[in-house]
């Protein structure tokens, strides 16, 4: 997903860019608008391609990493709040059974 946000940036960089570049020596401004619409329609075409730049997906990684990792620490929490709930008596065999299911399916 950054790779593709960056990838986006850089495609409509180069069109602001280019479209700047051969309309302000021409002094001229429907070349800049034909590159600029022209450039935005393939940047929007192309929004899904990448250029898969390495740096960028090893931190995708990382923070996809890290946020499944927070998100299975709290579930792991949460199912321990429900045995102890359930130790105390305050929650039946089926009320635990049904909650803990219900965890263990957000947890895999």
């Amino acid at each position: 997903m950054i790779n593709k946000i960056f990838s986006f940036l850089i495609r409509g960089g180069v069109t602001c860019a280019l479209g700047f570049a051969v309309g302000v020596p021409l002094d001229s401004l429907p070349p800049a608008i034909f590159i600029w619409v022209v450039g935005g329609i393939y940047t929007l075409v192309t929004i899904n391609d990448s250029y898969n730049i390495p740096g960028l997906t090893s931190a995708e990684n990382k923070i996809i990493g890290s946020i499944d990792e927070n998100r299975k620490k709290k579930i792991a929490a949460d199912m321990l709040t429900i045995k102890n709930l359930y130790d105390k008596d305050i929650l039946t065999q089926d009320e635990y059974d049904k909650k803990i299911q219900v965890l263990k399916d957000q947890y895999l």
